[in-house]
């Protein structure tokens, strides 16, 4: 929309009564991906910190804005798209600098980092606006500010996957060393030969003992 391509899908002209519908269908869905992505990478944050009310706001402000898209003008429609948007960056930060008190974790950095671009961006674009200084705009839009944003979060998806699979070797490791050191004999079996594939050290040694037999 920024940037002035959004008359065409995949290189095929849209009719010109369709704009204003796709415009707000497609505000409308930045909106909610925003929010989903956001409880989704910080899942497990969330369960801490609590506030889970104040989440519940923010996904629940998704429908009357989808809703406002398809039934009221543009007009009337973009101050509904304002009010809720500051609505719920106002309910994102605030969840942020909880998780960022208690975790300081990279991905919650990188997200903040991001938030704090979008918002740059858009106070920067008003302010050129309404100064009348378009040197501004061109430094610091929504198109520049949409790609390094959209870069940022990429950092935050990463970082989550690696955490992910740190947690997954370091479950993997103590279930390994548990394995090993319980004082029970624990074997695992082949599904087919019904020959043993694994077993611990308890096993061998009661094996030795002849324990097994008895």
């Amino acid at each position: 929309i920024s940037a002035g391509l959004d008359f065409q899908w995949l290189n095929f002209p849209l009719p010109a009564e369709w704009l204003s519908l796709m415009r707000k269908i497609t505000a409308a869905g930045f909106y909610i991906t925003t929010i989903a992505l956001f409880s989704k990478i910080f899942e497990n944050e969330l369960k801490h910190i609590g506030h889970r009310d104040l989440l519940r706001v923010a996904q629940w402000s998704c429908l009357p804005l989808i809703l406002a898209a398809i039934a009221m003008p543009f007009s009337l429609w973009l101050p509904v798209l304002w009010g809720l948007t500051a609505l719920a960056i106002a309910m994102l930060t605030f969840l942020l600098v909880q998780i960022l008190r208690q975790t300081r974790s990279r991905a919650a950095i990188f997200y903040a980092l991001s938030l704090a671009v979008t918002l740059l961006a858009s106070f920067n674009e008003i302010l050129g606006a309404a100064l009348g200084m378009k040197a501004l705009i061109g430094v610091l839009n929504s198109v520049t500010a949409s790609l390094s944003s959209s870069l940022l979060v990429s950092f935050v998806i990463a970082q989550r996957m690696r955490d992910t699979r740190l947690a997954l070797k370091h479950a993997e490791k103590r279930l390994r060393d548990t394995f090993e050191t319980i004082p029970i004999g624990i074997f695992t079996l082949h599904r087919a030969s019904g020959e043993i594939v694994q077993s611990n050290a308890s096993l061998l040694k009661d094996v030795g003992n002849g324990v097994i037999g008895r």
